[in-house]
């Protein structure tokens, strides 16, 4: 999905300038990005799932089944329950924000190839350009 995710941004110009000025406006010129900004990021994170609607992966990981009955987030789990795990939520907008925050980029080929994943075509090849002038951010 990162490979995606930046790929898509490259194709859209005018999407990945609202990505970093929202980047700005939240995060400020002089700081490395943070986990503690993420909630505050609410376009990127809308073109994290817009991406994930235009190139789905697989949501789930293989099933589950607990050795014993546990609580978790307030829900009792039975021993033996069948568990889904979606994989959706651990996506790494932190890395797409870190990497957008950074460095502009610059790619063309959105070509894929159909498999159980919906694969690029050819690897993502990107070139940064370094887009903030305190090279100790980096």
């Amino acid at each position: 999905m990162v490979e995606w995710t930046m790929a898509e941004l490259m194709q859209h110009p005018e999407v990945m300038k609202k990505v970093q000025e929202e980047l700005t406006e939240v995060v400020g010129i002089d700081n490395s990005i943070e986990e503690s900004h993420l909630p505050k990021l609410r376009y990127l994170d809308a073109v994290v799932k817009e991406t994930m609607r235009l190139h789905p992966a697989l949501p789930l990981l293989v099933p589950r089944c607990p050795s014993q009955s546990t609580i978790f987030g307030g829900y009792t789990i039975p021993k033996g329950a069948r568990i889904m795990l979606n994989v959706w939520p651990f996506i790494g907008i932190l890395s797409f924000g870190t990497i957008l925050w950074n460095f502009y980029l610059k790619e063309l080929d959105l070509s894929d190839k159909f498999g159980i994943v919906i694969k690029k075509l050819k690897p993502l090849v990107v070139i940064p350009t370094p887009r903030l002038y305190n090279s100790e951010l980096y």
